[in-house]
């Protein structure tokens, strides 16, 4: 349900790449969580734990990730904007 009005619904987040630079490799960090068996105390436990981890891919695979980690935050912006005009048009003085 985002995406909806005049001023978001063509919004490009990211400029194009320049022809032949898509296949240049890139390199970046990002959380994520791991788990992993570990003896603590003379047992097996699972332990989950966030690790830092290097992530190697093309400029059209960063584009394509960073749109999928965006949308999620686009899509509370929506809603908070979108409500924000509907109280103040809703508010009788």
């Amino acid at each position: 349900m985002y995406r909806l009005c005049d001023e978001c619904h063509d919004k490009v987040i990211t400029k194009p790449i320049p022809n032949g630079e898509e296949d240049d490799q890139v390199s970046y960090f990002q959380w994520e969580r791991k788990t992993e068996s570990r003896i603590i105390k003379g047992k097996a436990k699972e332990i989950t734990f966030m690790h830092k981890a290097v992530i190697e891919t093309n400029k059209q695979g960063l584009i394509k990730q960073f749109e999928s980690l965006a949308d999620p935050f686009m899509q509370q912006i929506f809603i908070k904007e979108h409500q924000y005009r509907e109280m103040v048009a809703n508010v009788t003085v």
